[in-house]
């Protein structure tokens, strides 16, 4: 006998790598902020650790951005400095799959790992906050994935049991934490083609058309 497919009730969608992707040309933005701009890769290491604990709002990331601007002996400001990491360019094809799905009744949220300033310029200046049904930010819940309490906020906030909610996401140990919750969840990027995330999104039932 033929299994029966799951009855998806809700798809969470990750942000970047998955409906949204940096600007090509952020890292040439990046070097001038740099003081050392033959150094610009360590430049992004010691950002990207200093923004680690502000994921789950333990800490302000203006504060911690401006002391690495000044370790590094950069001239530029936080604001400058914010204005290259919010140099997203937003996947039309994905955000047309996003609406198709919840015009057809499926509740869409949006499961990112952020601080607080990327996420109200996502929400806000992109205009995300109207694309989802729900929003699931790490600074917002107090847990980033793939921390289980991550997952399990959500679903509370969703109302539903794991099994009828679907998780997508460009990192395996996402999906791998997910999955060991008993969402259904798949690993998709963007590079992969829209065509492919509606094949796995049929493959649930799920219409987009």
């Amino acid at each position: 006998m033929r299994r029966r497919a799951p009855e998806i009730q809700a798809v969470l969608f990750d942000a970047d790598g998955v409906l949204q992707r940096m600007r090509p040309n952020w890292l040439s933005r990046l070097k001038q902020l740099c003081g050392d701009p033959d150094d610009v890769e360590a430049f992004l290491a010691a950002v990207f650790e200093a923004e680690q604990p502000c994921l789950s709002g333990a800490g302000d990331f203006e504060t911690s951005l401006a002391t690495v601007l000044k370790q590094w002996n950069s001239a530029a400001t936080t604001s400058e400095a914010f204005s290259v990491l919010a140099m997203i360019d937003p996947d039309d094809s994905v955000f047309e799959v996003i609406r198709a799905l919840r015009a057809n009744g499926t509740a869409v949220g949006l499961a990112t790992n952020q601080q607080q300033y990327r996420a109200g310029y996502m929400l806000n200046d992109l205009g995300y906050a109207s694309e989802f049904d729900h929003i699931f930010c790490s600074c917002h819940l107090g847990h980033a994935k793939p921390a289980s309490e991550y997952f399990e906020r959500a679903l509370d906030t969703l109302g539903l049991p794991a099994e009828n909610a679907l998780f997508i996401d460009d990192h395996e140990r996402n999906v791998n934490a997910a999955m060991g919750l008993g969402l259904h969840a798949h690993r998709y990027h963007l590079d992969e083609g829209v065509a492919v995330l509606e094949n796995l999104l049929h493959s649930y039932g799920l219409t987009t058309g």
